[in-house]
């Protein structure tokens, strides 16, 4: 009788560890996504906008004319921390670039949509975030 009790005690009690263990991979994997969007816009941000980006080899957001005032999208896959790799099964992330360009040559700024899916195994990766940032 008092292991049944004991039973019926510890069961929520597994149950609740159950939930915050997945609950803390899904925020640790939150957070690696985020850090490799930072990574990206960096990336992109920082280098010339006349050149391709020096990590990830990003379209550039302006020729020698004014702005790129055609839409480019670059697919890339990373591991854990950023690093590119080859293939979508060595790969955790899956990072979408799109570039885009102003709406009128001589005015407006370019911007770049970035996302970050994950697992990048997966065909339609569940989990993602994406932020939209203006280009220099």
């Amino acid at each position: 009788m008092s292991i049944a009790i004991a039973v019926f005690a510890l069961m929520p009690l597994v149950t609740l560890l159950l939930v915050g263990l997945s609950s803390n991979a899904r925020v640790y994997e939150q957070s690696l996504a985020l850090e490799i969007l930072e990574r990206v816009r960096l990336d992109r941000k920082l280098g010339s906008p006349l050149e391709p980006s020096m990590t990830y080899a990003l379209p550039p957001a302006h020729s020698e004319d004014g702005p790129v005032l055609q839409s480019m999208e670059v697919t890339l896959l990373t591991d854990e921390v950023g690093n590119l790799v080859e293939s979508r099964e060595a790969a955790t992330f899956v990072v979408n670039y799109t570039s885009i360009p102003p709406a009128e040559a001589d005015s407006g700024m370019p911007a770049a949509h970035i996302e970050i899916a994950w697992p990048a195994q997966a065909p339609n990766p569940e989990h993602r975030i994406e932020t939209l940032i203006g280009l220099p």
